[in-house]
């Protein structure tokens, strides 16, 4: 099916809708309405647009830059992101380094550098993905506008971008460190700097793969809440205009009404 704006399967059977037990499938007629009618309904993608410059591992980077601009296009942005990535990792080399030693171990300074690439990565990844969504989610708007509880699947993104909710598993996350180490020990030890250093460091990515992760569940969760609605605007897939292809797509409305 496609999930897509647009009728997808327009020429093989307009205006036909199969009913089913949890929503209409089918090809739909094009539906009616002008300003603040039916067809004005954008809430989906509304709240996944208000999530672009809401999450916080896209903001404290982006901060205001587009979703179709490239931070490499932006020296300050990029400057930004390098420094949230790498920032923690060169401070713990400079404290260290002040600590007595003119360079920490090769061990502890490849662990740096590592959880500074894993940093630059997840930024990247959360901005990417994001924005890879974004245009796409007029279709999903066009799939809930005739159903009555699309502002409760659009309420799931707005619900999560609350600072109650997304600051969550952060703290969690970034807690663990903290708590192995005092558990550990490690704090009662002679070297309480190079442990703080590398506390700190692991604490900051841990947080930010919390971010990443508390987004990566709210996907599944619209799915879910979609799942529950009736009356969504489901169409037939029709991908190609190939005649053997428009014929296959003919007989799957066919088959799920016998």
């Amino acid at each position: 099916m496609c999930l897509r704006g647009g009728v997808c399967g327009q020429g093989l059977l307009p205006g036909v809708v199969l009913v089913g037990a949890r929503a209409g499938v089918g090809v739909p007629a094009p539906h009616e309405g002008g300003a603040g009618g039916p067809c004005s309904w954008s809430g989906f993608s509304d709240a996944w647009e208000r999530g672009f410059r809401e999450i916080y591992a896209i903001r404290f980077v982006r901060r205001g830059l587009s979703a179709d601009a490239r931070v490499r296009g932006h020296f300050p942005v990029l400057l930004r992101w390098l420094r949230l990535s790498f920032g923690p990792c060169l401070l713990g080399v400079a404290v260290l380094a002040g600590d007595g030693g003119w360079w920490p171990p090769a061990g502890r300074l490849g662990l740096f550098m590592l959880l500074g690439v894993v940093n630059a990565g997840m930024f990247a990844a959360a901005s990417m993905a994001w924005g890879f969504a974004l245009p796409r989610a007029g279709g999903v708007d066009d799939v809930l506008r005739p159903c009555g509880d699309r502002d409760r699947v659009a309420g799931v993104v707005g619900g999560a971008l609350g600072h109650g909710r997304q600051v969550v598993l952060p703290v969690v996350f970034g807690a663990v460190p903290w708590v192995v180490a005092g558990v550990h020990g490690d704090f009662g030890s002679g070297a309480v700097v190079p442990v703080v250093v590398l506390v700190v460091n692991v604490s900051w990515s841990l947080a930010w793969l919390g971010n990443v992760s508390f987004w990566l569940l709210v996907p599944p969760l619209v799915a879910l809440r979609m799942r529950s609605c009736e009356g969504l605007a489901l169409r037939w897939n029709d991908p190609a205009r190939t005649p053997g292809i428009r014929t296959l797509c003919e007989g799957f409305p066919a088959a799920a009404d016998g």
